[in-house]
C-alpha cells in the first residue's frame, strides 16, 4: 500500500463545489483508501490517500476523474519519494501527520521582501561564480536599473 499526494489546481465556483468534489466525487472511488484532503483558498486541493492498485491503473482512473471543467491541472506523486518541500506549517502537518482530518485553510502567504544589494550580489559572483546565484539574485540583476 502506497501513500500518494495529489495536488489539484481548481476552478471551483465556491466552497460547496469543492466539498462536493472531495466528498462525493473523490470519496466514492473505491481505489482511494484513507482519503483526506485540505482545501486552500476554496480552489486548490491537496488530497492524501493510500492505494494498493498498480500505478498505471491508478493514473488512468484519476485521469478519467480529474479531467473536467473544475480542474485546471493536477499532479500526483508517492509521498515517500518527495525530495524536498517548502510548505506552510499547517500544510506540512496535514501531509505528514495521518491523524489530522480534512481541513479548509486560508493561508496568508508571507511576502519575502528581502532587499538585495548590488554590491553584495557582485561580490558573491566574484567569490563563488555566477552559477552560485539564486533565482531571486539572477532576477534582481536582470532587472537592475541605475
Amino acid at each position: 500500500m502506497k501513500t500518494y499526494i495529489l495536488f489539484i489546481f481548481g476552478m471551483f465556483e465556491d466552497q460547496e463545489d469543492v466539498d462536493y468534489f472531495c466528498t462525493q466525487v473523490m470519496g466514492d472511488i473505491p481505489i482511494l483508501k484513507s482519503l483526506r484532503f485540505i482545501v486552500e483558498k476554496e480552489q486548490n486541493i491537496i488530497a492524501i490517500f493510500e492505494s494498493d492498485i498498480e500505478e498505471e491503473k491508478l493514473t488512468q482512473e484519476l485521469y478519467l476523474l480529474l479531467v473536467n471543467d473544475n480542474v485546471k491541472f493536477y499532479f500526483m506523486f508517492d509521498r515517500d519519494t518527495m525530495v524536498t518541500n517548502f510548505l506552510p506549517g499547517e500544510v506540512r502537518n496535514f501531509i505528514f501527520n495521518p491523524h489530522i482530518e480534512n481541513i479548509i485553510i486560508k493561508i496568508d502567504y508571507p511576502k519575502y521582501n528581502k532587499t538585495l544589494d548590488l554590491d553584495q550580489v557582485l561580490d558573491k559572483i566574484k567569490e563563488t561564480g555566477v552559477d552560485s546565484l539564486t533565482p531571486e539574485e539572477k532576477n534582481f540583476l536582470d532587472n537592475f536599473e541605475n
